[in-house]
């Protein structure tokens, strides 16, 4: 009776360690995903892709069987492949993302908190992964592709071709 009681005992101390080893480890797989939906989120702000204003919410999911991101604004449905465009619903990722901004006493530079929660999680909640970061906020810039500017306006007037010609000095 002893050795059975001493058996169940063991089997419920195996299982229940197993069972804390499997939460801690989807634990942290959610904290890695958090981790880096919240440094691209931050990198798209410091490179001037996306601003705080529009990042927050809840992000596309990205299908990395797809060779071409579902969500993406700037892609238009009419410039992808026939058999790459969506009919469903956009996916969404289960996150959301809280972006907030703060002045800071660096001149030029603002404080940039982005907090990434599960979207199933309740509003008071903690987020799985905070990152806090100075940046340099940029406004959108400006479409100058293509516009003669002072560089192209130097680099025709020394262009040899042109000399040649004589159009040149």
């Amino acid at each position: 009776m002893v050795a059975v009681a001493l058996f169940v005992g063991a089997g419920l101390a195996i299982t229940n360690a197993m069972t804390l080893g499997v939460d801690s480890a989807i634990r942290a797989e959610r904290e890695i995903a958090a981790s880096d939906i919240a440094r691209s989120a931050m990198a798209k702000i410091q490179a001037g892709i996306s601003t705080p204003q529009t990042l927050s919410g809840e992000p596309v999911a990205w299908d990395e069987d797809e060779t071409v991101w579902e969500g993406d604004r700037l892609v238009s449905a009419d410039d992808l492949p026939a058999g790459r465009r969506t009919t469903g619903p956009v996916r969404t990722s289960g996150w959301v993302l809280s972006v907030n901004t703060e002045p800071s006493s660096f001149d030029g530079l603002s404080r940039v908190i982005v907090e990434v929660r599960r979207a199933d999680a309740a509003d008071d909640s903690l987020p799985e992964a905070a990152l806090k970061r100075l940046v340099r906020l940029r406004d959108a810039p400006e479409d100058t592709a293509g516009d003669i500017d002072a560089l192209v306006g130097e680099a025709e007037r020394g262009s040899p071709r042109r000399n040649r010609n004589g159009m040149g000095r």
